[in-house]
């Protein structure tokens, strides 16, 4: 039996964010009668931070398996695709929070019997089978509520 305990992390930078232009930092369009004026820019960041477990069982009376435990969080500034706009493009903070793909847990798990051959019949039906049983339980995957606002330049929603 093996038991491997890791921590994976990763950073990224540069990012593409979809900017609405028309806005002057209090949430009104510089130019009301315009609407929306989108640029695409590179400033976004996202981070992942994980604590990963694992068991291998090796073959023991016909049995392997491994089970393996992940406790993660993924962090970003963008939503949805990454087409969609910030609440505010002045302030990208605003829209940091947790990635839409965040699974803070997850458990993985199989084992495979190999089925002990028979002495009587052909070799080819009583020898070389298996059965085996594997799963995968997400926990906590993110559930995303919007609440509806109506400021110049970004529209409403909800």
């Amino acid at each position: 039996m093996v038991f491997q305990l890791g921590y994976v992390a990763s950073d990224a930078h540069k990012l593409n964010v979809m900017l609405n232009l028309n806005q002057n930092g209090t949430l009104n369009a510089v130019y009301p009668d315009i609407g929306s004026v989108l640029q695409l820019n590179s400033n976004g960041t996202s981070s992942y931070n994980s604590m990963q477990e694992v068991l291998k069982m090796n073959t023991r009376h016909g049995l392997t398996g491994q089970f393996a435990y992940t406790w993660a969080h993924a962090i970003d500034q963008m939503r949805e695709y990454r087409g969609s706009i910030p609440f505010d493009s002045f302030n990208l903070a605003l829209d940091k929070g947790s990635s839409d793909f965040d699974t803070r847990q997850l458990f993985v798990g199989y084992i495979v019997w190999s089925i002990p051959g028979s002495l009587k019949g052909p070799k080819i039906l009583t020898h070389g089978w298996a059965s085996g049983w594997q799963c995968k339980l997400p926990h906590g995957t993110t559930l995303q509520l919007q609440r509806g606002y109506a400021a110049a330049g970004l529209g409403s929603s909800l």
